[in-house]
């Protein structure tokens, strides 16, 4: 790499990698029992109640309705990203 040859690079705090959060989403694309357990499965993960999603659109041909829950997901964040 560029730091080797390059010691001016090395003490670039820009340079570093740094993770701030993590997001966790599944998306099971119906309500009932794939979605809680899809929660469980985050629950257990993270340590964390996750968030339930829901559909904005009514999709036909896939039979999902408007306002109907969908997905689950968790935001870690700080040092136990």
């Amino acid at each position: 790499m560029d730091l080797k040859r390059d010691p001016k690079k090395a003490d670039n705090k820009m340079r570093a990698i740094v993770i701030d959060k993590l997001v966790l989403n599944l998306c099971t694309g119906e309500s009932g029992d794939k979605l809680t357990k899809a929660a469980k499965v985050l629950e257990d993960l993270t340590d964390q109640r996750p968030v339930e999603g829901v559909a904005k659109y009514s999709i036909r041909s896939f039979n999902i309705k408007r306002n109907e829950k969908i997905a689950v997901k968790v935001t870690v964040r700080g040092d136990r990203a």
